[in-house]
C-alpha cells in the first residue's frame, strides 16, 4: 500500500503530510532536501505525452500501438 502512496505527484504531499504530522516545521527542513522535491514536483508536472504530427496523443505500449491500428 505504502508503493502507491510514494509517486513522483503525491512526493510533496506526502512530504509536507508527514513533516506536519510529527510536529517538523518546513523552515527546519535542510535547503538541499527541498530544493530535491520542489525538483522532483516540476518535474513530474512537466511530463507531456508524445503527439503525433496530427496531434494525436502516440502510446508508449507497442501492444496498445498495434491494437490501435488493427481498428484503423
Amino acid at each position: 500500500m505504502i508503493d502507491r502512496l510514494i509517486d513522483r505527484r503525491h512526493f510533496i504531499a506526502l512530504f509536507t503530510f508527514v513533516t506536519l504530522w510529527m510536529g517538523t516545521p518546513v523552515a527546519a527542513i535542510p535547503p538541499a532536501v527541498a530544493a530535491s522535491a520542489a525538483a522532483l514536483a516540476i518535474q513530474a508536472d512537466t511530463i507531456q505525452p508524445v503527439r503525433a504530427p496530427d496531434g494525436m496523443v502516440v502510446s508508449a505500449s507497442v501492444d496498445a500501438s498495434r491494437a490501435g491500428a488493427d481498428v484503423l
